[in-house]
């Protein structure tokens, strides 16, 4: 793994693990966090730990290539329905 995805895993763990803590001191303080925010932090915690520790296999190569397509096609999926969200809008 090179020190550019190192980096970017470590820092993906600190921001998800930094913001499911700020998430439990919300709720307890009587915030509405709905609990799909909390499940998604911290399945993103297992998937940064799990991409930071598993050795540069073709396996992993193919299974990093699937998720960065499947992240891609959901953003552009979300750009299409904030488009169409704001065409009705107005």
């Amino acid at each position: 793994m090179s020190w550019v995805k190192a980096f970017f895993q470590v820092w993906l763990l600190y921001y998800y693990i930094s913001l499911a803590l700020r998430e439990h001191i919300l709720k307890v303080n009587g915030s509405l966090i709905k609990w799909w925010w909390i499940i998604h932090h911290y399945l993103s915690i297992g998937v940064s730990l799990l991409l930071l520790t598993w050795p540069g296999t073709p396996s992993n190569k193919l299974f990093t290539l699937q998720l960065a397509i499947c992240v891609l096609s959901q953003v552009r999926w979300v750009d299409v329905g904030e488009s169409c969200r704001w065409q009705y809008r107005s």
